[in-house]
């Protein structure tokens, strides 16, 4: 991380904008009220964070000699060896059978002819591998037009099944009308399952049922429309319309008998998922019991004791389109990254009593949340929620940057949290006790703390921009752009509410350096009343009615500082258009938001386009103009 030492000196805020700096210091507003006399210039470290990009997995060194059968569900036969592609093998059950047979002393791939197609399950796992020397499953002969080897799951089942560590899987179509899920991970045993790649494959069509729809997929309504009420029972009935039914569902879920699992080292990469039930893809587990997450067999003592999060879990550079819920969802996870993943059209199948958003974390810390795109979200038919990205219960640490949310019903992002009835169990996993010997249990918030929102885009959302529900505490949110359409008075940029009724208000809000522009003109407003402390500093405006600015220092007074009515430079006309280069179309086209923004403690060593945006202070998401 690089450190820039800067001066902080009060001045007023035109100076902000069309002022010069000081020689040599970068002079940023703390009071519109206070002179920028010698004695008020507050010495302060910048520090300038970069978390880089996602870790790769270990390369594979061509040293390692792999032993690799072939087959082609068309012209091959399980009675040749399998050995080269003019002599592979046919089915799937002897795929399974060899599997079962794999010893790290001879490291094995299996290579499916592109174009191949089965019937049943890919059962991967009961086999030995190294990290040096992980089981391969892929194809070959693939094409362009021909990219895939295909396996139609059965009715209530998984296409496959990865159980054991070390193993990569690509290159698989996976689909089903009435199969739960593409890819199943779930640790056979207890203990680490480490080293899981899966990468390169298409999921589509899972537990999605259009045997009933006239004229099946093309009988679906257009863009913009979800399927009727009607229609999505028809697609996905409410017993089956579960989380743990999608595209790629992992989740470390050994019986308590057997004793706790956990994921480490495990990439879900560059699939494309499209049309499942629920969730295109969720990574969770039943090991971490914790306020916040109310089930699962470890009787929990501490984060240290008694709890077994995933750790070094990437998802990214997944493209997911019309998951009937959560596109996708990272849980339980201690260290990670969500990153340059997809989202269109999620909670195509919502419906009333659930609960579905783009891209989200739960229960989650130390996570870098970046170079995101969340699209459309649904919030018809009754459905809850519906925001591009969602921070939920129980997550701290979480640095969420460079991302992009635009036209999600339910609006840009959601943060949110509620405390949680958990028994209470001493370090050896025994039950707490009261005076009548019976399991005591306590009322307890969750760790929601210290997360940073930076350097994003946010434009065309419906509802709020930023959705805070309950106990969400010492949230930044800064050098961000967002456009409203701002075509009704009743539009709210920031809402807070109480989840759950638990009567925990939040604390520690800031909002800083941000630009705020109406396309339609018409009123806004912040929306703290369910918190303890939201603070508002020199964030810019435009194109808000003449009253907004008396309106909302009224509402919230001293909170409400250096307040700016400035043009940003970017046309009230500009599309907020797919792709997350797209996002870069909201650069402000003139310097006045280049300089004079209040400098910050923590800022990004990059901005929104990638620049190094080293002693900068800028407003919104981008250091360098059109």
């Amino acid at each position: 991380m690089k450190k820039k030492k800067v001066l902080l000196c009060g001045i007023l805020a035109f100076l902000l904008l069309f002022g010069s700096a000081c020689e040599n210091e970068d002079k940023v507003p703390v009071d519109a009220d206070k002179d920028d006399s010698p004695e008020n210039i507050v010495e302060v470290d910048t520090e300038y964070e970069d978390f880089g990009y996602s870790p790769d997995y270990f390369e594979i060194s061509d040293s390692v000699e792999y032993q690799t059968y072939y087959f082609d569900s068309k012209v091959g036969s399980d009675e040749n060896d399998g050995l080269s592609q003019n002599a592979p093998k046919q089915s799937l059950e002897e795929i399974n059978r060899l599997i079962l047979e794999v010893t790290e002393e001879t490291p094995v791939k299996f290579l499916i002819k592109a174009g191949s197609e089965y019937e049943g399950q890919l059962y991967v796992a009961e086999f030995e591998a190294s990290e040096e020397a992980p089981l391969i499953i892929d194809t070959y002969a693939a094409s362009d037009n021909n990219k895939y080897a295909k396996i139609v799951g059965l009715d209530d089942s998984s296409c496959v099944v990865v159980g054991n560590s070390n193993v990569r899987i690509s290159g698989l179509e996976c689909t089903g009308q009435k199969t739960y899920r593409g890819i199943e991970v779930k640790p056979v045993m207890e203990g680490v399952m480490e080293n899981v790649v899966i990468s390169g494959n298409y999921c589509h069509d899972l537990n999605f049922d259009v045997s009933n729809i006239e004229n099946g997929l093309s009988g679906l309504p257009e863009l913009g429309t979800a399927p009727s009420d009607a229609m999505l029972r028809l697609i996905c009935p409410d017993e089956r319309y579960s989380y743990q039914s999608g595209g790629i569902i992992a989740e470390a879920n050994t019986p308590k008998w057997m004793g706790a699992s956990w994921f480490e080292n495990f990439w879900i990469e560059n699939n494309i998922i499209e049309r499942v039930a629920r969730t295109g893809i969720w990574v969770f587990s039943n090991w971490t019991y914790r306020p916040g997450c109310d089930w699962g067999n470890n009787p929990y003592y501490s984060d240290e004791v008694n709890y077994y999060p995933h750790h070094n879990v990437t998802i990214r550079n997944n493209y997911i389109s019309h998951a009937g819920g959560d596109s996708i969802v990272m849980g339980a996870v201690d260290g990670g990254y969500i990153e340059g993943n997809t989202s269109m059209y999620a909670q195509y199948l919502g419906r009333p009593g659930f609960y579905n958003a783009g891209i989200w974390t739960h229960s989650c810390k130390n996570i870098v949340f970046q170079k995101n795109e969340a699209a459309y979200t649904y919030m018809q038919n009754g459905a809850g929620d519906g925001e591009g990205f969602d921070i939920d219960i129980g997550c701290s640490d979480i640095i969420f940057q460079y991302n992009y949310s635009h036209h999600n019903e339910g609006g840009g992002i959601l943060m949110c949290n509620h405390s949680t009835w958990l028994v209470k169990y001493d370090e050896n996993g025994e039950y707490i006790r009261d005076a009548d010997g019976l399991p005591t249990r306590e009322n307890i918030a969750p760790y929601w703390t210290d997360v940073t929102i930076r350097n994003n885009v946010f434009a065309d959302n419906g509802g709020s921009v930023i959705v805070c529900g309950g106990y969400v505490n010492n949230f930044h949110f800064e050098n961000n752009t967002v456009v409203i359409p701002g075509n009704s008075d009743l539009d709210k940029i920031l809402t807070s509410h109480d989840l759950k009724n638990t009567g925990l208000p939040g604390e520690g809000w800031v909002l800083q350096n941000n630009i705020f522009i109406s396309r339609g003109g018409h009123m806004a407003t912040f929306d703290t009343s369910f918190s303890q402390g939201c603070t508002f500093d020199s964030n810019v405006f435009w194109n808000f009615p003449d009253t907004f600015e008396e309106s909302v220092k009224n509402e919230h007074g001293e909170d409400m500082r250096n307040f700016i009515l400035a043009d940003p430079g970017i046309s009230l006309d500009t599309l907020a258009e797919n792709g997350l280069v797209s996002m870069n179309a909201f650069k402000p086209s003139g310097t006045e938001m280049l300089k004079g923004a209040l400098s910050l403690e923590k800022m990004s060593l990059y901005d929104a386009e990638g620049v190094d945006a080293t002693g900068k202070q800028y407003f919104g998401a981008y250091s360098t103009g059109k």
